[in-house]
C-alpha cells in the first residue's frame, strides 16, 4: 500500500515528513511455519507503479526485471526486542514475546538506497552461525 513514511524510517530512507512510500508486509515461512514478519519500505521514486506487479513472488526479481535495479550491498542491524502487536498477530504468538529485530538497508548497483526491510523473527526459529577465516 502507498502510505506516509513512518517516522522511524525517514532518516535511513532520506525522506521528509509526509513523503510517501510503498509499505509491503509479508510473512516468511520455514517448514510450513510462519517465522518472520517483514515490512518492506520501498521508495516510489525508485520503483514507480510497484503495486501493479505480482508482489507474492520475489521483490528482488521484480526490481531486476521491471526496473533494472540490482541489490549489491546492504547494511544489517540485529537487535533483541519484544514482538510488537502487528507482528505477533501475524505470526500467531503473544505480543511482547522475545524476538529478533533485523533492519536491512539495501543499496542498488549505483550505490543508492533502494529500500529498507524491517523483520521480526520468532525467537524460537533462529540459529545463527558465523565462520571466519
Amino acid at each position: 500500500m502507498l502510505t506516509t513514511v513512518p517516522v522511524e524510517v525517514m532518516e535511513p530512507l532520506q525522506l521528509q515528513p509526509f513523503d510517501q512510500i510503498y509499505l509491503l508486509t509479508r510473512l516468511r515461512y520455514a517448514d510450513g511455519r510462519a517465522v518472520c514478519y517483514c515490512e518492506n519500505h520501498c521508495l516510489p521514486a525508485r520503483v514507480p507503479e510497484l503495486l501493479q506487479y505480482d508482489l507474492n513472488s520475489s521483490l528482488t526479481e521484480v526490481y531486476e526485471s521491471h526496473y533494472n535495479l540490482v541489490y549489491t550491498s546492504m547494511h544489517l542491524s540485529f537487535y533483541p526486542t519484544a514482538m510488537p502487536a502487528q507482528a505477533a498477530q501475524a505470526l500467531g504468538v503473544m505480543e511482547g514475546r522475545p524476538a529478533l529485530l533485523l533492519r536491512r538497508l539495501n543499496y542498488d548497483q549505483h550505490g543508492r538506497v533502494l529500500d529498507l526491510d524491517i523483520e521480526y523473527w520468532r525467537h524460537d526459529s533462529l540459529r545463527i552461525e558465523v565462520d571466519t577465516h
